[in-house]
């Protein structure tokens, strides 16, 4: 799997081949900015998750999916049950670009008429095709919601506080929590870099935004791109598959990872 706009899957020999793993599906859609239903969704983070879980005709309502707190709390319903991950991104020329990933096939004509500027592709991927052999190195993606946790002290009656979150401010303390991220879902960073990718065109201030049920939505949002060194495959076949980090229906976590220049053979 590769960062947007390329849907090749990784090629190189994987470790885990033994193991019963369902494959998912990878689809992209290139939004047009002339839609009236688009620039809704551009300007309401919720109103393009609720875009994106149209795409699944099984799907509950979408306003029944569990809500994100102001920092995100990683969505669940719907989204989670058919593994939904998305990262929209503006090209250079200013196209819209929506990578969708989920356990269950995209239906596109459901979308509104006219939200497309041309028909979506979609392609299923076998996550044991990423190769994700210790030691190996892949390039990746992560545009996601940095958060911590405050005010978790244990009560007078023994009970814990499961406080609150709050936005991880700064780029070393983003690099740090990224690295804490790696420890738990199979890698190392060897290398970082903050928002110099492309850009969500919903995010004012490192923010996107949005409103549900007449309450504000506000995600902090970061785009990560570098290298990582692979340190447990099947903890990182599980971050691809579910994501990292918190803010997921809004358009947060999706990891997509590609092969490093060097380690590509002739004629990849």
């Amino acid at each position: 799997m590769t960062p947007a706009p390329s849907l090749r899957v990784s090629g190189v020999e994987d470790s885990q081949r033994g193991a019963s793993v369902k494959p998912f599906f990878l689809a992209l859609l290139a939004p047009d900015p002339r839609s009236r239903d688009v620039r809704r969704d551009l300007h309401d983070c919720n109103g393009l998750h609720r875009t994106i879980m149209r795409l699944f005709p099984d799907a509950p309502a979408p306003d029944t999916a569990v809500a994100d707190t102001a920092v995100g709390t990683g969505g669940g319903g719907a989204r989670s049950d058919f593994g939904v991950l998305y990262r929209l991104e503006q090209s250079r020329d200013g196209g819209l670009r929506l990578l969708v990933q989920a356990g269950t096939k995209p239906d596109f004509g459901r979308l509104p008429n006219g939200y497309e500027v041309s028909p979506g592709v979609c392609k299923a991927v076998d996550v044991t095709c990423l190769g994700l052999a210790t030691g190996q190195r892949l390039r990746f993606r992560l545009r996601a919601n940095p958060s911590r946790a405050i005010d978790t002290k244990t009560g007078p009656d023994g009970k814990k506080n499961n406080g609150r979150r709050v936005e991880v401010k700064g780029e070393e303390a983003c690099q740090a929590w990224l690295r804490r991220k790696g420890e738990q879902h199979g890698f190392r960073v060897i290398a970082s870099r903050l928002d110099a990718g492309p850009p969500d065109p919903r995010c004012g201030g490192g923010k996107v935004e949005g409103r549900k049920a007449g309450a504000t939505i506000t995600i902090a949002s970061v785009l990560f791109e570098g290298v990582l060194e692979v340190t447990e495959g099947l903890l990182l076949q599980a971050a691809v598959r579910g994501g990292i980090g918190r803010g997921k229906s809004y358009g947060q976590g999706l990891l997509s990872l590609a092969r490093v220049p060097e380690e590509c053979g002739p004629g990849e």
